[in-house]
């Protein structure tokens, strides 16, 4: 440095002491304002997570809320539908408290499941407190008066007596007269059990026949406590608390550990909490707080969030209406402490504070070291720019500074005319690399198009005014469209898209992209109809085509054709229908052959034992008709059943169908025409069932033409591509079943008739299904129906097998025989004894498949062993048929068994050899099959 700057230094500020108060100042400002947000960030961040956090636990209260109460509803409106088509009768009160009793043990949220009659009659099944045992209640003879109160064994079965109430009558219960007040599904008010242990709440709705006739009530009591246990579990903050309570202040439950209800023991009779009166602060500082801010809980509307303060600590509280049209109306309130999130924003401050003047301290040394460091090198930077100036590019400068950044500039500058020498030479290339990019591109354009026109789903491009500027080979065969004549064109002549359900057209998805300027999905139920009218069901999306700099510069649509994906999902949807309503109809089947047993027997004994010619006789007759369409309607019931499988043998079926067909029509103004092939294959088939088939489709092809007309019956031998097949045809040119109609015609309880079940068509696809086969309709309005059967063909084989029996092979009488009878039910053991002993017979009774056994083996030990065994094949909770027998056999493998059951489709019926049996006997019993099956086993011997 030269004398004359030395000199006027001292003038000037002193660099060290400009950089050392720049640098302190703006450390001082930088950490003060860094501090200063992070504490209003901290104040900030915590009113964000205590909103959150009480807006999602408020959520998942409405949602288990939600949840909860719904099953109440649809258990009531279950039992509605059950009582209202008849399935269940409402009269029938063991049936009632039988089906209660099986739903109480599935939901273990209700309380108890009812249903009161006009009659002020109460069937009942509850039980005792959340996880307590099970119990049934049921008013005498079904009406007003006293009701009876029985624990339950394991089967539902009343055991002892354990709570008499005189003079009850449901209709002047509020659930009961609520319902039918209202005319529909209503909540009680909670109230406590009268045992004292838990709160409840009453969701009820009335049942009416389909007459509008008021059957009655049906209602589902819940446990509260349910809900206080969730509330519970939910973590809410370390010390916040959640609770629901009524618009009058009555607490329903809450997260804290206490009841909502005065404990029993004390002086004073047991009632409800108010919120209030909690014993938990936090909970009463809450509603005090709602208090104080609506003035009434009934003022509080849509959802809201509030602060205050209790002892100078901010409470965050939120609340939130729950109600619906039932007549529930809750609200649920969710409140958190301040202090449950300030802990550590507090620690994060003092820990802030510290950090500050540790930093200002180490900034100040700093500064001045820096300073020094600095103030060398930067004076010799100074000289050697002044140098550049004049352009001297020759002389470096010397570059040993420990500081990095100075070192790297003073290497920078002595390398300047270097470096834009060497500017040039990259520039060129530059160049050259622009070129290889051009090319590049060039082939990715080109890759482009290959991969456009080789993607498997059809794609078209459209601009912002909705011309197709591109489409790829599977657009071009959806549409019926080429590319070349597509260009320009507006997408929506090009792309013809309506609502296959209302057949109107759907929005130009151009305008809905640009619209929304994202990727958009068609709805359902679009369908895409071709240039030569042929129609598609499809899946699409729209996306937008955005330049470099994000502006919308078209649209995308990538398509597919999904029309027989749909058909396959709604072959899918139809098989679980029948599959759940097989469940049911199995179960019922089952209970009422065992009904029409006992009714069907003590007809026929009686009829026996009346003179010939007695007045009586006709009306036996009537009944005997009755129970016959009754079991036509438990056949049609057993063909749904989960399991059951028809009884096949090798059939011609010529002959069968057309005398179904014909017995179908006997005094019907229908004619039957027939064009049967002579040279049918045979079918694996049950011939009872399959005339049931012939007979449903026929039946409705005669109600189909009121006015007369033609059904024509055919079959033929047919071959495709899966083998051999007979082919049935029923035709009729009846009214036809509109299109909208034609994909639900096979479900369960689906008819467009007045009257009928809606069984018939259902039944109908359920047993060619367990034929392996398959049934197809096509029908025009106003011009007729055509309902295709297909059946696997199959080699001739004999239909019965030597040294097997069935009821219908003719048999001479033989001697008196020891028998065992082996069912449940006593009064099919009565009828069946009843029936044995009108043959001459001697008849022993057991009431399960252990007692059988157990006598079997004492008979054979005392050489006294039976010559008959009937077996039940279906014992509730006890060994069944099929065990018995194989036990019975190990005893004595010669022993001869009769299996026996009103499920007539199980598979042990179809193919009872195969497990040991002799014969079957099937619910409900003539006496002429009996006594024909008994005879042909006997002869055996």
């Amino acid at each position: 440095m030269s004398v004359l700057s030395r000199n006027r230094l001292p003038k000037k500020i002193p660099l060290l002491i400009v950089l050392v108060t720049s640098f302190v100042t703006l450390n001082v400002l930088a950490v003060g304002l860094v501090g200063y947000l992070s504490f209003r960030n901290g104040q900030r961040a915590v009113n964000d997570v205590a909103r959150q956090l009480r807006s999602e636990i408020t959520t998942r209260i409405k949602e288990h809320l939600y949840t909860f109460l719904t099953t109440p509803q649809q258990i009531n409106q279950a039992n509605a539908d059950i009582l209202r088509q008849g399935v269940l009768a409402a009269d029938d009160a063991v049936a009632l408290e039988r089906h209660f009793w099986g739903q109480i043990r599935i939901f273990d949220s209700v309380s108890s499941i009812y249903f009161g009659n006009p009659d002020g009659g109460l069937v009942d099944a509850g039980r005792e407190g959340a996880g307590g045992s099970l119990y049934v209640i049921a008013t005498d003879g079904f009406k007003s008066g006293p009701f009876k109160k029985y624990a339950t064994d394991s089967r539902g079965q009343r055991t002892d007596l354990l709570v008499t109430v005189p003079d009850f009558d449901a209709r002047t219960r509020p659930w009961y007269n609520g319902a039918v007040s209202k005319d529909n599904a209503v909540w009680s008010a909670a109230y406590i059990l009268f045992t004292g242990q838990d709160m409840s709440i009453a969701a009820s709705r009335p049942v009416y026949n389909k007459r509008q006739e008021l059957l009655g009530v049906v209602s589902v009591d819940l446990f509260l406590s349910q809900l206080g246990s969730f509330l519970q579990n939910l973590e809410i903050g370390e010390t916040g608390q959640g609770f629901v309570m009524e618009r009058s202040g009555l607490l329903v439950a809450s997260s804290a550990d206490e009841k909502p209800f005065t404990e029993l023991g004390t002086d004073e009779p047991q009632r409800r909490l108010y919120a209030s009166e909690s014993t938990v602060p936090l909970i009463r500082y809450a509603t005090e707080a709602l208090a104080a801010q609506f003035g009434d809980y009934r003022n509080i509307t849509g959802e809201q969030q509030l602060e205050f303060d209790v002892n100078g600590q901010r409470q965050f509280l939120q609340v939130s209406p729950i109600e619906n049209e039932d007549g529930l109306d809750w609200l649920i309130v969710v409140v958190i402490p301040e202090a449950d999130f300030m802990a550590q924003i507090s620690a994060n401050n003092r820990t802030t504070i510290f950090l500050i003047i540790i930093t200002l301290g180490i900034a100040v040394v700093v500064s001045v070291v820096t300073t020094r460091r600095i103030i060398g090198p930067i004076l010799q930077l100074n000289a050697f720019a002044h140098e550049l100036s004049k352009g001297q590019w020759g002389r470096p400068i010397g570059h040993d500074s420990r500081i990095s950044e100075i070192s790297s500039l003073t290497q920078s500058l002595n390398h300047m005319a270097g470096q834009l020498q060497q500017m040039v030479a990259e520039l060129i290339t530059e160049v050259a690399e622009r070129k290889q990019t051009a090319e590049a591109l060039r082939e990715s354009e080109e890759n482009l198009r290959t991969t456009f026109n080789s993607i498997g789903d059809a794609v078209i491009t459209a601009d912002v005014t909705g011309k197709v500027t591109g489409m790829n080979p599977v657009a071009e065969t959806l549409t019926g469209w080429g590319q070349a004549e597509a260009l320009g064109k507006p997408l929506t002549e090009v792309f013809h898209i309506i609502n296959d359900q209302t057949r109107e057209p759907v929005q130009n998805p151009v305008d809905k992209v640009l619209k929304a300027g994202k990727v958009v999905g068609l709805a359902n139920h679009t369908a895409l109809i071709a240039r030569d009218g042929a129609e598609y069901q499809i899946a699409d999306s729209g996306a937008p085509i955005q330049n470099a700099t994000g502006r919308i510069t078209g649209v995308v649509l990538v398509f597919r054709n999904v029309t027989e994906q749909l058909r396959a999902e709604q072959e899918l949807l139809k098989a679980k229908k029948l599959e759940s309503v097989g469940v049911l109809a199995g179960g019922i089947a089952h209970d009422f052959n065992n009904l029409l047993t006992g009714l069907f027997g003590n007809i026929e004994l009686a009829k026996m034992f009346l003179p010939t010619g007695h007045k009586s006789h006709q009306f036996l007759e009537s009944a005997g008709r009755s129970m016959e369409s009754a079991t036509n309607l438990t056949n049609q019931l057993l063909t749904f059943a989960k399991g059951s499988d028809p009884i096949k043998e090798t059939i011609f079926i010529g002959a069968v169908i057309t005398d179904t067909a014909r017995f179908s029509l006997r005094g019907s103004s229908v004619k039957l025409q027939t064009d049967i092939a002579p040279d049918l294959w045979p079918v694996e088939a049950d011939k009872g069932q399959l005339s049931q088939v012939i007979s449903n489709l026929v039946i409705n092809a005669q109600q189909a033409m009121p006015t007369g007309g033609t059904i024509t019956l055919a079959a033929k031998n047919v071959e495709i591509a899966t083998g051999k097949y007979v082919q049935i045809n029923v035709q009729d040119e009846g009214t036809g079943i509109a299109p909208q109609y034609l994909d639900q015609i096979f479900d369960p309880y689906f008819s467009t008739k007045q009257t009928g079940s809606g069984l018939g068509l259902a039944s109908t696809h359920s047993i060619i299904s367990k034929h392996n086969g398959t049934i197809t309709v096509k029908s025009q309005l106003h011009r007729g129906t055509t309902f295709t059967i297909h059946l696997p063909a199959a080699a001739e084989k004999e239909a019965t097998a030597a040294g097997e029996f069935s009821a219908e092979m003719p048999v001479a009488p033989v001697f008196s025989a020891r028998i065992l009878v082996m069912d449940d039910e006593e009064v099919v053991r009565e009828v069946i004894g009843a029936m044995l002993e009108k043959l001459g017979h001697t008849v022993i009774f057991a009431v399960d498949g252990q007692e059988a056994v157990s006598k079997y083996q004492t008979s054979s030990e005392n050489g006294m062993s039976y010559d008959v065994v009937i077996t039940d094949l279906t014992i509730p909770g006890g060994m069944g048929g099929q065990e018995a027998a194989q036990e019975i056999l190990r005893i004595d493998a010669q022993a001869k068994i009769i299996v026996s059951s009103g499920y007539a489709t199980d598979p042990v019926m179809a193919n009872y050899r195969e497990y040991g049996f002799k014969g079957i006997v099937v619910k409900p019993y003539r006496f002429a099959d009996l006594k024909k099956v008994i005879q042909q086993i006997l002869k055996l011997r």
